[in-house]
């Protein structure tokens, strides 16, 4: 099965452009604008694992800060929500054919 990759063309914003206000400072802003190439990445499905840059880097801050190196067989899921989250660490932790108790009524 392969992975929904939405064709770029069918996407309505061909570049974006906005001002915001600094979260420490009232008085600044600041200003982003984004290329069609860049909402054509930022706008597709991502990996289920999260943004491979940012797995990456972060793999990277834990073998500089901790000394772990990723081929020790750990691994690591980003999520952009709480129920991505919960169904990545509850898919970490039972495997298929387990029971688990849960409260009635239960959102899955």
């Amino acid at each position: 099965m392969l992975a929904g990759k939405p064709n770029p063309s069918t996407f309505p914003f061909t570049s974006l452009n906005f001002t915001a206000r600094s979260p420490s400072n009232e008085n600044s802003e600041a200003s982003l604008s984004l290329t069609e190439e860049e909402l054509a990445l930022g706008l597709q499905y991502d990996a289920t694992a999260g943004f491979e840059p940012l797995c990456d880097w972060i793999r990277g801050l834990q073998e500089y800060s901790h000394g772990r190196k990723s081929s020790e067989g750990w691994g690591l899921s980003i999520g952009s929500g709480s129920q991505d989250l919960l169904y990545k660490a509850v898919a970490a932790l039972v495997n298929p054919g387990d029971s688990v108790l849960v409260e009635s009524p239960v959102y899955a």
